[in-house]
């Protein structure tokens, strides 16, 4: 492992997929993690909450259907 390590909540996860603030922070840090600078980990707790929080997100039109799937 090189660089900085990062644990991620569910509400940082969320920040991936979900355009809001701190959204370019996230999508800076998994670049990072992509090129092997960083490592990213969270918790199998976390999937269930985000895999509700998408489904809410694309039910009320805040996330695409092409990233829901």
């Amino acid at each position: 492992m090189r660089g900085a390590a990062a644990y991620l909540d569910s509400s940082v996860i969320l920040k991936r997929y979900v355009r809001e603030a701190g959204s370019e922070m996230v999508r800076g840090l998994y670049l990072k993690a992509y090129s092997g600078e960083a490592t990213i980990a969270y918790s199998m707790w976390n999937i269930g909450e985000v895999l509700g929080a998408l489904d809410r997100a694309a039910r009320l039109g805040r996330l695409s259907s092409m990233l829901y799937r």
